[in-house]
């Protein structure tokens, strides 16, 4: 009974060195630097984040999504004003789904205190596509503001959404 289980390990271990052989000769594809994985992001190795997703804005200046992960990672390090500065040129490349470049700026407006432009850009966001989160955001920051009455129509609308957290 114990030959079979032998041999049956011992193929697996071949599979798996033949499958880290062809892992280390792969060729790296032509988009490797393009959409940086999420992968490094939850490693916190925003650095290197950051150089990837430069040197994939260098080699295409008008992907608007690299400039968003840049952003991103900048926002992670809690660089916002260079988070910011990204996302304004991914928002001028006009980029598909550019709620979520509305969403994340207005997030890091309202870190830096100007609850104004977050509004402006939660807003911006929920024309394009109605979330609870950015309708709970904008509520959040209108609560900050004093103004308790917009507050509460944003989360009885977030509340017609259906989704609710708890």
């Amino acid at each position: 009974m114990k030959r079979p289980y032998c041999v049956f390990c011992c193929l697996i271990v071949v599979v798996l060195l033949n499958f880290a052989a062809c892992e280390a000769h792969t060729p790296v594809p032509a988009d490797k630097y393009l959409h940086t994985d999420n992968n490094k992001a939850k490693q916190d190795r925003w650095d290197e984040v950051i150089k990837t997703t430069t040197e994939a804005i260098r080699l295409d200046p008008h992907d608007a999504w690299n400039y968003f992960n840049r952003g991103d990672a900048y926002c992670h390090k809690g660089d916002f004003f260079r988070a910011i500065e990204n996302l304004n040129i991914g928002i001028s490349l006009a980029p598909d789904n550019i709620e979520s470049f509305y969403q994340l700026r207005g997030m890091l407006h309202y870190y830096i205190g100007e609850y104004d432009l977050a509004i402006s850009d939660f807003s911006d966001a929920i024309q394009l596509l109605p979330l609870y989160s950015t309708l709970s955001w904008r509520a959040h920051v209108y609560s900050a503001k004093g103004e308790l009455d917009l507050a509460t129509e944003d989360h009885a609308k977030a509340k017609e959404l259906g989704y609710m957290p708890f």
